[in-house]
C-alpha cells in the first residue's frame, strides 16, 4: 500500500495502472484505509493529476463519493480548494455534484472562494452552484467571507451574481415577505440571516429563514414564511445545532440529516391540503404517513406547540389586521412508557414540552 500511496503523490500513473491491476479489490479503497476516508479520486483531484482522476473515472470509482471523516467533502472540493480548474471542469463534466455533498460543512464554491480562486468561483457559479449556501461552522457566506479577505474581484463577481452578506445586508422589514414577522423573530429569538431558501409546496410559495439563536448553548432556528397564506394562519420553526447543514440540496436528499427540511416540507403540505394543523398535533414516527422519512433514533416524534418563548407577530404586510399568526415549534419527544396520553393528561403532556428550553427543543442529528 505505501508504494501505491506514493504513486499518488508523485503522479505516477503507469505505477497505479501496474498496481491496481494486480490488486484489483483495493481500487475503492480509502486513505490509509480508514472507513469514511477519502478515496483515490480524492488525492488525484487533491494533487491535481487529471490524468490519473480520467483513469479513475473511466474504471468506475463515484465522482462524488463522499468522505464522513473529511466533513462529507467530494473530489470537486479537494479540486476546487487547491485551485485545480481543469479538474474542476472534468468533473463537473462527468456530472459532479456542483455543491457537492449536502451534509457537507463546506462547498466546492466557499473552498474555491476560501483559496482566491475567482476563476474557479466563476466555473463552479457558471455550472449552477449555491452562491449564498452557508459556511455550517461559521453561519457566513461566500461573499462574507470575500469581504475578509479583501478580494474585491471576488466581490464583485458574487455581488454580480446575487451574491449576500449577513453583516452587510441587513434585514429590511419594509422590503421583506411578512417582514413585521422577519422584524420579530430578529428582535426577540436571534439574528435573521438575508439568505433564504424557497421551495414550491402544493403551489404555495414557502421560504425557509434562519435565525441565530442569542443563547450560551448556540443553536440555529429554521422557521417557515408562507404558511399564513391559508389559514389557520401559522408558521412553523424547529431548532438544530448551530452548525448543522441546512441547504438546498437538503429537501431533494433523504440523508438522516435531509430529516429537517424534509418535514418542514411534510408540515407544509399537510398544512396546505388538509389544513388541520394546531397547537398540539403530533407527528409520530410510525405514522404512515411519515414514517419512511430518515427520522433521528433518540426521537419517537415531533410536537407542535405553541411555545411561550414566542409573542404575538406585529403587523404583517401580507396578513389581514383581523387575523393573527401563530408560531408553532416543533418539538422532539420520547414517548412515555404507557404511549403519548389521552384527555386531560395528553394536555398536561403538551405544557410540559411548552416548558422546555432551546437545548431540549433541538433536533439532535
Amino acid at each position: 500500500m505505501d508504494k501505491l500511496w506514493n504513486a499518488f503523490h508523485t503522479g505516477d500513473l503507469k505505477v497505479i495502472k501496474e498496481l491496481f491491476n494486480e490488486n484489483p479489490d483495493c481500487i475503492f479503497g480509502t486513505e490509509f484505509d480508514l472507513p469514511g476516508g477519502r478515496g483515490y479520486l480524492h488525492l488525484a483531484a487533491y494533487q491535481g493529476y487529471l490524468d490519473i482522476c480520467k483513469y479513475l473515472v473511466e474504471i468506475g470509482l463515484d465522482i462524488n463519493f463522499y468522505a464522513p471523516k473529511n466533513g462529507y467533502l467530494t473530489p470537486i472540493g479537494d479540486a476546487a480548494r487547491e485551485g485545480h480548474i481543469e479538474i474542476v471542469k472534468f468533473l463537473i463534466n462527468c456530472g459532479a455534484k456542483v455543491n457537492g455533498d449536502s451534509r457537507s460543512g463546506v462547498s466546492p464554491l466557499i473552498l474555491s472562494v476560501l483559496g482566491d480562486y475567482v476563476e474557479i468561483t466563476k466555473l463552479l457559479i457558471d455550472s449552477g452552484a449555491d452562491v449564498n449556501r452557508l459556511h455550517n461552522r461559521w453561519n457566513i457566506t461566500a461573499l462574507d467571507i470575500a469581504i475578509d479577505k479583501e478580494n474585491q474581484g471576488m466581490i464583485n463577481l458574487l455581488r454580480e451574481n446575487k451574491g449576500v452578506s449577513i453583516y452587510e445586508d441587513f434585514i429590511e422589514a419594509s422590503s421583506e415577505r411578512a417582514g413585521g414577522l422577519i422584524s420579530d423573530m430578529h428582535k426577540n429569538v436571534g439574528r435573521v440571516l438575508p439568505v433564504k431558501l424557497t421551495q414550491l409546496v402544493d403551489s404555495y410559495s414557502v421560504d425557509f429563514r434562519t435565525a441565530l439563536i442569542r443563547e450560551k448553548n448556540k443553536k440555529k432556528q429554521i422557521f417557515t414564511v408562507g404558511l399564513f397564506e391559508k389559514k389557520p394562519q401559522i408558521e412553523v420553526a424547529l431548532y438544530l445545532r448551530e452548525d448543522f447543514p441546512f441547504n438546498e440540496d437538503s429537501f431533494k436528499d433523504n440523508y438522516d440529516l435531509s430529516f429537517p427540511a424534509r418535514i418542514l416540507i411534510k408540515v407544509a403540505k399537510y398544512h396546505f391540503k388538509d389544513n388541520g394543523l394546531f397547537d398540539g398535533f403530533v407527528f409520530e414516527k410510525n405514522d404512515s404517513r411519515w414514517c419512511h422519512l430518515n427520522w433521528p433514533e433518540d426521537i419517537d416524534g415531533l410536537a407542535l406547540v405553541d411555545h411561550p418563548l414566542f409573542f404575538e407577530p406585529e403587523d404583517l404586510a401580507d396578513v389581514e389586521d383581523d387575523d393573527l399568526v401563530t408560531i408553532l415549534s416543533l418539538i422532539p419527544f420520547k414517548s412515555p412508557k404507557n404511549g403519548i396520553p389521552k384527555g386531560e393528561k395528553f394536555g398536561l403532556w403538551i405544557e410540559k414540552l411548552k416548558n422546555y428550553s432551546f437545548n431540549r427543543m433541538t433536533i439532535k442529528i
